[in-house]
């Protein structure tokens, strides 16, 4: 799954999931998802490590989200959220990890 597939997919989860008029989940999945787009985006034209930080950051933050924000008992919402925010945490933090741990070239 690309890096901007994940996002969408996160965006557009909530109608087929049915919690599209739930106003905390929805605009939480609506708005973490265009920002994580954002970010996938520039990095494709310039990577730089800050993106991968904030990508960690927006992967914990929907992950909690919906005990943060209230929304835990739709569940259906919540689970969407939990699931995205780890799959983008976690390669956000090993796109982080490989950055600093890659093996040096011997060309």
């Amino acid at each position: 799954m690309s890096s901007i597939s994940l996002p969408v997919l996160v965006c557009a989860i909530a109608w087929p999931l049915g919690f599209a008029a739930e106003p905390y989940a929805a605009w939480n999945a609506w708005v973490v998802g265009i920002v994580i787009v954002g970010i996938a985006a520039v990095a494709l034209y310039a990577f730089c490590e800050a993106e991968e930080w904030i990508n960690l950051m927006l992967g914990i933050w929907a992950a909690v989200a919906p005990w943060v924000l209230g929304f835990s008992v739709v569940t259906a919402a919540m689970w969407a959220h939990v699931i995205a925010g780890i799959v983008v945490a976690v390669r956000a933090t090993g796109s982080i990890w490989f950055n600093h741990n890659h093996p040096l070239s011997t060309v």
